[in-house]
């Protein structure tokens, strides 16, 4: 997971601070001056998931932004910055989900900023894994009660949106038993997906052999890294016939399940 934290704060000299305070530890850093500025970068770059929040601007309040999180608060972390004539609002913050509160930046302050962020980055990895393990168990459990394929696909698009917090997921569904897959490629939140595609190959042009030969299902999170998937778009994308939306989709897709099954 890339470390991405977004500094809320109208202070510049603060902001930069804050930043060389902690930057040595490979953070990627997204900056605002004021709440709305704040709002507007979450929701463009929605792979941010710690946030460092001044409770005090000029116009909206640092609570503004919290009440606006409100209903999706457990995917960030939040870390409130006090000081002694804040403590008020740090009070009426107390209502909301908050990771953590930070004393402004003293040179006693510093450390405890930096583990407060290194702490933050562990819950999230923690709740990701809990996550997975989940959907690992919940899948398993609909091919063990041998629900309908098609049941079984929608409970991993559903997984995945929520997973990645992404609109797409790519799946490829081995039938051990027949010898051959089945994939499809989706795109919008669940459950009003868009269907990219979906068709059925033999396991000659298989995408993950290892899935094949172990009857293991697979996540793979970080699909436009991924060696085979490259090698797959890049020959995709050679060809004259491809689609504009199948193009889109293999440049925006971010993980793909693939799962055993046997019909």
């Amino acid at each position: 997971m890339k470390k991405k934290v977004l500094i809320i704060e109208d202070d510049p000299r603060l902001r930069d601070a804050i930043q060389v305070s902690i930057e040595e530890d490979g953070y990627e850093f997204y900056e605002a001056a004021s709440v709305q500025a704040g709002i507007a970068v979450i929701t463009q770059h929605h792979d941010i998931r710690v946030i460092i929040l001044d409770l005090e601007f000029p116009g909206d309040k640092g609570v503004t932004f919290l009440e606006y999180i409100q209903d999706k608060a457990s995917y960030y972390r939040i870390i409130v910055l006090t000081a002694h004539d804040e403590l008020l609002a740090a009070e009426n913050a107390s209502r909301y989900k908050v990771f953590a509160y930070q004393a402004k930046l003293t040179r006693l302050a510093v450390q405890s900023l930096k583990f407060a962020v290194e702490r933050a980055f562990q819950d999230i990895e923690g709740e990701i894994l809990k996550q997975k393990i989940t959907a690992h168990l919940q899948i398993q459990q609909a091919i063990n009660k041998n629900q309908d394929l098609g049941e079984i696909l929608n409970l991993i698009c559903r997984h995945l949106v929520t997973l990645i917090r992404g609109f797409t997921c790519h799946i490829r569904v081995f039938d051990l038993k027949k010898g051959d897959f089945e994939l499809k490629g989706c795109a919008g939140p669940f459950p009003n997906m868009q269907e990219i595609f979906a068709e059925r190959k033999p396991l000659g042009d298989q995408y993950s052999g290892k899935v094949a030969e172990t009857g293991v299902a697979e996540i793979i999170d970080a699909l436009q890294e991924d060696p085979p998937f490259i090698a797959q778009k890049e020959a995709f994308l050679k060809t004259a016939n491809g689609s504009d939306a199948l193009a889109e989709y293999f440049a925006v897709v971010k993980s793909a399940y693939i799962l055993p099954v046997i019909t």
